[in-house]
């Protein structure tokens, strides 16, 4: 039988002293703030992330319908021997869809092609914002000749290579000091820099030859 002493005792009994470090608890306001601030850069590269992912699923969007309609105005004029005529004067006066804040605002913005070669028109979505104007869906035409186009709508530009032409439609600003009127453009020649950013913004598909595109 083995005796404990008092001091073999008290080594058994006597609770172990533990060191400040190992009571220490909890984040201090410093660790906390660097936590913050990581989580915030976090949801900010996702927000931004996301909202690209966005703006390039519009831009599809808005690229499939030009060709839609597109396609539909070939079979329209194989029917007709004509494109669909924007009135009363042609190329002067363009249509543009009900999201436009300018020109005619109408859901049939090409006239004649619903419902028989499609059952509806597309409008542009979520518009994007040009010149503190949104862009739009637009068409015209005398007959003969036709501009269509989702015009200043591009949220992913500037573009040079589809469904790029540079020709189109008035700008913004310019045709809104005509009363809203939006019409046929050709950038003849050596246009203005400022020129390519309304046609890098746009998906435009016209039947138009003469328009100098150097």
């Amino acid at each position: 039988m083995v005796l404990k002493t008092p001091q073999t005792r008290d080594a058994i009994w006597r609770p172990r002293r533990t060191s400040r470090n190992s009571l220490k608890s909890g984040f201090t306001i410093v660790e906390l703030l660097i936590v913050v601030v990581v989580i915030g850069v976090l949801a900010a590269i996702v927000i931004v992330a996301y909202s690209g992912i966005q703006a390039r699923a519009r831009d599809a969007r808005r690229l499939a319908d030009i060709q839609t309609v597109s396609k539909a105005l070939q079979l329209y004029y194989i029917d007709n021997g004509s494109y669909p005529i924007t009135a009363p004067s042609g190329m002067s006066t363009a249509y543009t869809d009900t999201n436009c804040q300018l020109g005619t605002k109408q859901a049939d913005w090409v006239p004649g092609l619903t419902p028989k070669y499609l059952p509806q028109l597309p409008q542009n979505v979520s518009p994007h914002l040009w010149d503190s104007l949104t862009g739009c869906y637009q068409y015209a035409s005398d007959g003969t000749s036709y501009v269509l186009g989702a015009w200043q709508a591009l949220e992913t530009g500037p573009q040079s290579t589809t469904l790029y032409r540079r020709l189109g439609f008035r700008e913004g600003w310019a045709a809104a000091g005509n009363g809203g009127v939006q019409s046929y453009y050709c950038a003849n020649g050596a246009a203005p820099a400022y020129w390519d950013a309304y046609y890098k913004y746009s998906y435009t598909v016209s039947n138009v030859t003469t328009c100098n595109e150097s």
